[in-house]
């Protein structure tokens, strides 16, 4: 690794640390696009980061050239907010652009797709639509990890936090950086019973 590299790294994951930790103010909810929550504005901060820490193989991405997407699948609680977070910004010379849809078949090109909680009702269909796909999946739903997912938020206390699977990573041929599962709460393998 490049001393360029590791500076850039180390500067990723303080930023990350410091969002991971944040503190959301007790009782506030996701307002709609116009006005996301403290806890959405820490949760879009998260997203752009990951992005830093996960490498995606090369049949992820359809040319050398193609975009990091951001997609968002349902109801979206993040306004404007990742826009301002990636705007202008690369990571391994790539940009990074939003899909927004209510069809997980319109974000099957994506590299990183957060699943709103307005999909729970219909979350393993949407992860079994998405098995065998480069696709770095992330919600804030309950039994997330369970059904498939790869990495959950979760609120402990008043902060925000997430928790990986990382076997379920493993299966869609993504490397998630140690660094990032060591600010994880938890790293765990898939539920036995929901992994097939």
């Amino acid at each position: 690794m490049t001393m360029t590299r590791w500076i850039h790294l180390k500067a990723a994951v303080s930023l990350l640390a410091a969002v991971a930790c944040a503190v959301v103010p007790l009782g506030t909810e996701a307002r709609g696009a116009e006005s996301p929550s403290f806890e959405y504005q820490v949760k879009a901060a998260c997203l752009y980061n990951f992005a830093k820490f996960v490498d995606w193989p090369p049949a992820a991405f359809p040319d050398q050239k193609s975009p990091i997407v951001f997609g968002i699948l349902g109801e979206d609680p993040f306004g404007n907010v990742l826009e301002g977070f990636i705007k202008n910004k690369t990571i391994n010379g790539r940009t990074l652009t939003i899909k927004r849809s209510r069809r997980v078949e319109d974000l099957k090109n994506c590299q990183i797709l957060f699943i709103s909680r307005s999909e729970q009702a219909r979350l393993a269909q949407i992860l079994t639509a998405l098995k065998g796909l480069n696709i770095l999946t992330v919600s804030d739903t309950e039994e997330f990890l369970a059904d498939g997912g790869i990495i959950n938020f979760k609120m402990q206390g008043d902060k925000v936090r997430f928790e990986v699977n990382l076997a379920t990573a493993q299966r869609a041929a993504l490397k998630i950086s140690s660094e990032l599962l060591e600010l994880a709460i938890a790293v765990r393998p898939p539920h036995p019973e929901k992994d097939s």
